[in-house]
């Protein structure tokens, strides 16, 4: 269960959701999917999940990640994953999961990273 959520922009315009706990089936699961929708719908384009404060994730939370991916990309905005670590990690590499989500060692590569991929986007 994710025992702590905390939310917060990034200059210029990164939205970073910092998750504690675990990202598992239940009725916390659904809450930070409509929490997150609500932030894409509000016009949040670029979003970091920042997993270093999470200890588990079961098949549910990488649905949920598969689900963000999807908004994003249909909003036109970019998704990561920041700071996997221990098991999260392992589970994220054993789903693949790098290969449809941004997965980034820390919070500022992926912060990095959208801004990289933000300038080199606007300068086409």
């Amino acid at each position: 269960m994710i025992t702590h959520y905390a939310v917060r922009q990034v200059p210029p315009d990164v939205t970073v959701v910092s998750l504690q706990g675990s990202l598992t089936r239940g009725r916390n699961l659904g809450r930070v999917e409509r929490h997150l929708q609500k932030l894409v719908a509000d016009g949040s384009r670029k979003l970091v999940l920042d997993f270093s404060g999470l200890n588990s994730i079961d098949s549910a939370g990488l649905g949920l990640l598969l689900v963000c991916t999807g908004t994003m990309e249909q909003a036109g905005g970019q998704f990561a994953v920041a700071g996997a670590a221990g098991k999260t990690k392992q589970i994220l590499e054993m789903a693949r999961l790098q290969r449809v989500v941004s997965v980034y060692p820390d919070l500022t590569t992926a912060l990095a990273a959208l801004d990289d991929r933000g300038h080199r986007a606007s300068e086409e």
